[in-house]
């Protein structure tokens, strides 16, 4: 089976470890994954106490560093082009590419927005939870600045999508009014069934998928019930069966946020994916299981792509 996951924190957890790619004791581990292909998103997280230069050269090492762990591991093939992902599956390999998340990795200077697309980065997740210099996040007042404008502008140029995962209300819709190509969320649920401000609510969710989005299903206890205690794989499914009622069948995704984020505990890494799939399939049929669980993605970045 083949799974396509759109956000993990394996790379910056794995650098403080001195880990790899496999057998690293994290939640996403390749060797967990036994005979089953993945391609992975590795985000790069920038803190919201980095700011400037800072925040900056904390990227270059991490990115160094796991760029070397990619080179170095067996049976992984780094993309530029994520939709290529169906190749490296069917040469039996695992693929990747590279993500940031947090904004305050430009250092306010518009530039680097180039940088990033040279170092293989494809989505840049606006803000976490704080402000920064493009808007606020979902613990911060305050939308999209202009710095933000510009930076959006020039990530649509430089092939970057916008990630609106941890953004506030009003930064949201200011992303929306100024995008001129489509925004995924990687890693959120549904409001409406976890009122917590890092999930969508219906309208947002609805806004992504009219302009030819994706959004991925978180699965942090947090985001999937609000006594996270008792949160499980069939909390997904309820996220997941609300969205295709609100006709996400080509918008959902799974973006598991692996290495940033307590599990279920009958999800607690990456080797319970299959069974993961299994309780999709049983639930909606193998079409739509399919789609959410690789298919649409790989749509999207080839729609995306093309354009």
């Amino acid at each position: 089976m083949n799974f396509f996951d759109l956000h993990c924190d394996t790379a910056t957890v794995a650098i403080k470890k001195g880990a790899g790619l496999s057998r690293n004791g994290l939640q996403l581990d390749l060797a967990k994954l036994g005979e089953h292909r993945l391609c992975q998103s590795y985000a790069v997280f920038i803190p919201d106490h980095l700011r400037g230069d800072a925040a900056w050269q904390y990227f270059v090492r991490c990115h160094a560093y796991w760029q070397g762990q990619i080179a170095a591991a067996d049976g992984m093939t780094l993309l530029q082009y994520p939709t290529d992902a169906k190749e490296s599956w069917q040469d039996g390999k695992n693929a990747c590419f590279f993500a940031v998340e947090g904004g305050a990795v430009l250092a306010g200077e518009a530039e680097k927005v180039s940088d990033l697309a040279k170092c293989g980065v494809r989505m840049l997740t606006l803000t976490w939870n704080g402000e920064n210099e493009l808007a606020g996040g979902v613990v911060a007042a305050g939308g999209l600045k202009p710095f933000g404008r510009e930076a959006l502008r020039r990530m649509e140029d430089n092939n970057i999508i916008a990630d609106v995962s941890h953004l506030n209300d009003e930064s949201f819709w200011d992303v929306i009014k100024a995008a001129g190509r489509p925004v995924i969320a990687t890693h959120s649920n549904s409001r409406l069934l976890c009122n917590v401000p890092r999930n969508l609510t219906d309208d947002q969710f609805g806004c992504i998928a009219e302009r030819g989005g994706l959004v991925g299903l978180n699965f942090y206890t947090g985001f999937l019930r609000e006594d996270r205690e008792h949160a499980c794989m069939e909390d997904i499914l309820r996220h997941a069966e609300h969205f295709l009622n609100l006709g996400g069948e080509d918008v959902l995704a799974l973006g598991s946020d692996f290495d940033g984020a307590a599990m279920p505990d009958d999800l607690p890494d990456c080797g319970a994916l299959p069974m993961l799939y299994s309780r999709l399939t049983d639930a909606f049929g193998l079409t739509i299981s399919e789609k959410i669980c690789y298919k649409n993605s790989l749509d999207f970045w080839r729609r995306y792509d093309t354009k």
